[in-house]
């Protein structure tokens, strides 16, 4: 059953207010638990994250589901596996109210597993898992993330110059065969177009008004390419890029590149869970993101979301949105694009054209 939107919101705010009430009526030997969708791993660590977040809300612990790379996390020795028989999904709004039923029953004082499915990080009107909505800049939740989200092994840290900003900054093209054809088109924030990280890049460099370093994580195979097309861009800027040369790979230095992204100051990232993730739980001083695209004619990035950490650890960090004018973008294209461009209508002029006179042609041979 679909409920109405204004109903969801009201019962969101409810089960949030009632969060700490359900605490007290769960038996304390219950547990939490996290679904996962055979997704990346960007998308099994926030699976972790909110079954962490309602474990962290609800005091009763987590458990470990193992999942490609997890035995070489610490979650994997500090998390023990679920022992609860009695099994309470929440796959929808619905079961929450379940949950609450159950609890509020004197007949089922058993412990119970409360299973959280993957979910997005999308807004609290349309999430089906209220309750899992985390609360990122609760700063005693975020140090027990990043303890369960750390690497077994030491990875070998990247090499950054001291008199320059270090950016990381994470593309995802979609290119080497795990992702479809039409990535791009299908989630434009996921895999947004190159503009994106040039206009977000001219934003970084005015803020900081300081030699930058750029290092390109991505799942391209050719790396190479993506920093020497970015470097064009800035050509009278005090920018180092840099990537790596060779063997790079989508199913390759996962672990190793989520955490050197971690040592960076400043973080530009699509909307990808692999580099949601990081954002969340590194301390950068920036992060800059997609935040909303226009995709009539060609992908647009018309919105970015800007996120600057304060000074003081226990302020929030400021949020902001650049807005960006889709027109001033489409009447600044290089000679080279509008040359491509009347040259791809003329072809489809040329193709119409054959198209009628071979009608033509039928026509007459069949009269």
């Amino acid at each position: 059953m679909r409920l109405p939107k204004i109903f969801n919101s009201l019962l969101t705010i409810c089960l949030f207010s009632s969060t700490f009430s359900l605490e007290a009526r769960l038996n304390p030997a219950s547990e939490v638990t996290y679904g996962l969708s055979g997704g990346r791993l960007g998308d099994n660590l926030l699976s972790v994250a909110h079954a962490a977040w309602l474990s962290h809300s609800l005091g009763i612990p987590l458990t470990y589901t193992p999942f490609p790379y997890s035995d070489q996390l610490k979650l994997s020795t500090l998390l023990k596996k679920p022992s609860c028989v009695k099994c309470s999904a929440l796959n929808q709004l619905e079961d929450y109210t379940k949950l609450w039923n159950q609890c509020l029953s004197s007949e089922t004082q058993e412990p119970l597993l409360i299973s959280l499915p993957y979910f997005p990080e999308i807004s609290l009107e349309s999430s089906p898992s209220p309750m899992a909505q985390i609360n990122w800049d609760d700063a005693a939740f975020i140090k027990t993330l990043r303890g369960l989200i750390a690497p077994l092994q030491t990875f070998e840290e990247p090499k950054l110059p001291a008199d320059r900003v270090s950016v990381a900054l994470h593309i995802r093209t979609g290119v080497g065969g795990i992702d479809e054809k039409k990535f791009r088109q299908h989630w434009p924030l996921k895999g947004p177009p190159l503009s994106f990280y040039t206009d977000a890049l001219k934003i970084l460099w005015e803020m900081q008004n300081r030699p930058l370093y750029v290092f390109i994580f991505t799942d391209d195979p050719d790396p190479v390419a993506l920093q020497e097309t970015l470097a064009k861009s800035f050509g009278g800027c005090d920018i180092v890029f840099a990537c790596r040369k060779n063997d790079n790979r989508a199913d390759k230095n996962v672990l190793e590149d989520f955490f050197a992204m971690g040592k960076f100051s400043c973080l530009i990232r699509p909307d990808s869970n692999y580099s949601v993730v990081a954002s969340k739980i590194f301390p950068y001083q920036v992060v800059i993101a997609p935040l909303h695209a226009q995709t009539e004619d060609e992908i647009f990035i018309d919105k970015l979301l800007v996120q600057v950490s304060s000074k003081e650890s226990a302020s929030k960090p400021l949020r902001t949105v650049v807005v960006k004018d889709s027109k001033h973008h489409h009447h600044h294209k290089s000679d080279k694009e509008k040359e491509k461009e009347r040259r791809r209508k003329e072809k489809e002029k040329e193709k119409e054209r054959k198209r009628k006179d071979k009608e033509k042609k039928h026509k007459r041979k069949h009269h």
